[in-house]
């Protein structure tokens, strides 16, 4: 370091530049006014103790680079530099400083703590024989691999699309040949296959929006109003979709099907809410607070309608599972259908799955909706009377 400091790579005494100068001043002002004294007396230097301490830091900071250099090692703790500070000095913003941190280009002498975790505190020596040249640099390494980063970015969101592409074109080829077979099988149930899997589809990009509401932050709202109109609609289809002669519900009843929940009144004597800083837990555990609790219970909450639709011929079969209290507007009494007998499998059977990876490639927003669209149309004109129509 010394080396350093004599070569002129960095001088911080008479030829240091104004930044290095305002900055050691105000870290250096840290130290009290008896220190400076003694520092000064130890160098061998005569000075006035009646100075006041701004005139002793305006002394110092005119000292030599190697006597500052003691000055500064001694009182290592004292000169720390808080990352605002550092920032300030480096005429860098916050997210450089970080990143130079993650980087190990900033010596870092300890984290403090306060109220809400911890913070560093950097080598003030070491920040000081950072030069204006060396923040350059750094800026410069990081343009280069931005702009490296960006070019092979491009490259592999080209041969991404290319790839996507090619999977674009085997989903429709699949999926044409699969109706092809239909119409073979069982042309007469054709509507009924098209809207159910349009429909699944439908109830998968519900639930994949539902997930995407769950940790977005900008656009929460819209992927929830997004799941919810979905879902209205995939209930809507399920609603008409119970009228094809290929339709067998049925009522799944879980072992516990009833949805309890249990409501808490607290009360308090009155010196909690006079003195708020007595803490809840110490009169809790002296049995001064006195607790109510209300029990509701909500009968058959968990059990569901099961509606498959099954085409003799047909390899495929396609299931959906509607809650009681939405059910219940469109459906028979589940009372009075057939019971299913189900094994929960990770919560499909309950709750469905969101569109994976693959999927969201192949069946985009855009592609489920026009044909969900299509298919709707199609088996509302062959099973449902206009006036039933979903409008």
């Amino acid at each position: 370091m010394n080396d350093r400091i004599n070569s002129g790579e960095y001088t911080l005494g008479i030829n240091a530049n104004e930044t290095a100068k305002k900055s050691f001043y105000r870290v250096a002002s840290r130290v009290n006014k008896s220190e400076l004294l003694k520092f000064i007396t130890e160098l061998g230097i005569e000075i006035d103790s009646k100075l006041k301490k701004e005139e002793l830091l305006n002394f110092i900071c005119q000292l030599s680079s190697n006597q500052l250099i003691y000055f500064t090692e001694k009182h290592k703790n004292v000169f720390a530099l808080y990352p605002n500070e550092l920032e300030e000095f480096l005429g860098c913003s916050h997210n450089e400083r970080k990143r130079w941190q993650e980087e190990g280009k900033l010596k870092i002498i300890e984290y403090r703590e306060f109220d809400y975790g911890e913070f560093p505190v950097y080598d003030c020596l070491d920040s000081l024989l950072i030069t204006p040249k060396t923040v350059e640099q750094w800026r410069k390494d990081y343009q280069e691999k931005v702009a490296g980063n960006r070019s092979r970015g491009a490259k592999k969101a080209q041969e991404t699309h290319k790839l996507n592409s090619v999977k674009k074109q085997i989903f429709k080829f699949q999926y044409e040949e699969a109706i092809t077979n239909w119409k073979s099988r069982a042309a007469d149930a054709i509507g009924t296959l098209k809207l159910a899997y349009w429909t699944m589809y439908l109830s998968r990009l519900a639930k994949y929006f539902q997930f995407k509401a769950i940790n977005a932050i900008k656009y929460e709202d819209v992927y929830r109003q997004k799941s919810q109109d979905y879902y209205e609609l995939k209930n809507k289809a399920i609603a008409i979709l119970v009228r094809s002669p290929y339709a067998e519900l049925g009522y799944y009843i879980p072992s516990e099907p009833d949805k309890i929940s249990y409501y808490y009144y607290w009360s308090y004597p009155n010196e909690i809410n006079e003195e708020r800083f007595y803490r809840i837990v110490d009169y809790r555990d002296n049995g001064k607070v006195q607790v109510e609790v209300e029990v509701n219970r909500q009968k058959n909450y968990y059990c569901l309608y099961y509606l498959c639709l099954r085409v003799t011929g047909i390899e495929e079969t396609f299931s959906f599972h509607t809650p009681k209290d939405i059910g219940d507007k469109f459906f028979p009494p589940g009372e009075s259908l057939p019971l299913v007998d189900h094994e929960e499998s990770e919560g499909l059977f309950r709750f469905g799955r969101p569109l994976n990876e693959s999927e969201l490639v192949t069946h985009t927003e855009k592609v489920i909706l026009k044909y969900f669209e299509e298919s709707l149309t199609t088996f509302e004109d062959d099973f449902v009377e206009d006036s039933l129509k979903i409008k």
